[in-house]
C-alpha cells in the first residue's frame, strides 16, 4: 500500500538533511556569485598594484575551491570532519569577505566620480554607505553567525554527522 510520507522521512533515502542541503545550495548559488563579484571589483580596484591583484585573485580562487570542498564533505558525510569544515568555512568567509567589502567601500567612497546621476552612480554618500558597507556586512555577519549556531546547537546535525 502506498502511503503518503512526510518530507523528513525521505532523508533516509537521500542521506542528507534538508538544512544542510539549503546551506549547500546557498554556498553554490549565493556565495560563489558573491566571490565572483568581489573578484571582479577587487581586480579592477587593485589594477595598479599587480602583486596585490594577483594575490587577491589567488585567494578568491582558493576560497571558491574551499567552498566546493566544504560542500563535498557535507554531502559525503565525512562524519565529524564535515561539520568542522562547515564551521571553519563560516569563520574563514569572515576573513575573506569583510576585508574585500572594506576595500571596495573605501575605494568607492574616495572616488569623486561615484556620486552623481546616471548609470552606475550613487545618489549620495549615504547610498554608498548603505549599499556597499552596511548591507553586505549585515549579510556576511548574519549568514556566518546564524549557520554557525545552527551547526553547534542542532540535534539533527549531531545525530547525523557526529556519529562515532
Amino acid at each position: 500500500m502506498d502511503e503518503f510520507r512526510k518530507p523528513f522521512e525521505y532523508e533516509e533515502e537521500t542521506g542528507v538533511i534538508w538544512p544542510v542541503r539549503i546551506f549547500c545550495i546557498l554556498l553554490i548559488s549565493v556565495e560563489m556569485f558573491f566571490c565572483v563579484i568581489c573578484l571582479f571589483q577587487l581586480t579592477e580596484i587593485l589594477a595598479g598594484i599587480p602583486k596585490v591583484r594577483i594575490a587577491a585573485v589567488v585567494l578568491t580562487v582558493l576560497f571558491m575551491v574551499y567552498i566546493l570542498v566544504t560542500i563535498t564533505f557535507l554531502y559525503k558525510k565525512a562524519q565529524k570532519h564535515a561539520v568542522k569544515m562547515a564551521k571553519c568555512y563560516l569563520i574563514t568567509r569572515l576573513f575573506y569577505f569583510i576585508p574585500s567589502i572594506l576595500i571596495i567601500f573605501s575605494h568607492t567612497i574616495n572616488d569623486k566620480n561615484a556620486i552623481g546621476s546616471g548609470y552606475g552612480k550613487f545618489q549620495s554618500v549615504r547610498d554608498i554607505i548603505i549599499m556597499l558597507l552596511i548591507t553586505p556586512l549585515i549579510y556576511i555577519l548574519s549568514f556566518s553567525i546564524l549557520w554557525y549556531f545552527y551547526f553547534i546547537k542542532s540535534k539533527r546535525i549531531k545525530e547525523e554527522y557526529e556519529k562515532v
